[in-house]
């Protein structure tokens, strides 16, 4: 069956969502229970809130100040995120807060059922790497004239992606 869901989301008490929400990203839970959306608090600083969806407001995630971009794992228990730069992670009880690798121009993160996360880039391929951390690996290489690959999404089985790519033809 399918079901319709609608709900507003206000930015923290004092605080505000910035002028570009979709630059800074917000990210539906696997399981459709709960939102991340990045949002300052009444201290200016942009940091990942997680809202439950049947809750009237959220909670910060400590240790995300100036995240971005965030993106859930396939057990919704762990978000993944950037800061200007490493993609990280947290999960959900504020604990665990990890870098994974170095990711200065991010845009974008999935992460796969096998335990990897590729993301994004404005001016790379997209990057793969293990979701416990290490070296990122190239999976995608730009073709001539090509800006970066951006905003990846794993489809059900997680063998296929697809993403946002450019051209500056």
């Amino acid at each position: 069956d399918r079901q319709v869901l609608r709900f507003e989301i206000d930015p923290p008490e004092g605080g505000k969502f910035t002028l570009d929400a979709q630059r800074n990203g917000m990210a539906l839970s696997p399981e459709g229970t709960k939102l991340a959306y990045v949002a300052s608090g009444k201290d200016g600083i942009n940091r990942l809130w997680i809202r439950a969806l049947n809750e009237p407001s959220a909670q910060p995630m400590p240790g995300t100040e100036d995240g971005q971009y965030p993106f859930w794992s396939q057990d919704g228990k762990t978000v993944g995120f950037f800061n200007t730069r490493r993609l990280m992670r947290i999960d959900l009880d504020g604990s665990g807060l990890q870098p994974i690798t170095d990711a200065t121009t991010a845009r974008g993160g999935a992460w796969l059922e096998d335990g990897r996360i590729v993301f994004g880039s404005y001016t790379y391929g997209l990057r793969v790497v293990s979701a416990t951390g290490g070296e990122a690996a190239l999976l995608t290489e730009r073709g001539q004239g090509e800006g970066g690959h951006r905003w990846p999404q794993a489809l059900p089985g997680g063998r296929l992606m697809y993403f946002v790519g450019n051209s500056s033809k």
